[in-house]
């Protein structure tokens, strides 16, 4: 979900993870377009294997990551929402 003003108000990093999320999502899309065997134990006569041994790091790295955005994601959000029940013990 794109943050909101208010949102980057409080977290202004989300606006970059934000984007960082979106391009990962294209790299995912392409890393398929151009290897459809992607996450396949079998690889298609013509494939470099050093290529698609590459395009699978990436694509697993890049997921983990998407992954972890979205933990951050959760982890800001709970932050903030402990803040307006008036938790003053949190420190920044």
């Amino acid at each position: 979900m794109t943050p909101s003003v208010d949102d980057l108000r409080v977290a202004p990093e989300l606006a970059v993870l934000h984007a960082l999320d979106a391009a990962l999502v294209a790299a995912l899309r392409a890393l398929h377009a151009e290897h459809p065997t992607l996450g396949h134990d079998f690889m298609p006569d013509g494939y470099s294997l050093p290529v698609l041994r590459a395009a699978t790091l990436v694509h697993s790295d890049a997921r983990a990551l998407r992954r972890a955005l979205r933990r951050y994601r959760a982890a800001v959000a709970a932050l903030h929402t402990r803040d307006d029940q008036g938790d003053d013990d949190i420190l920044w």
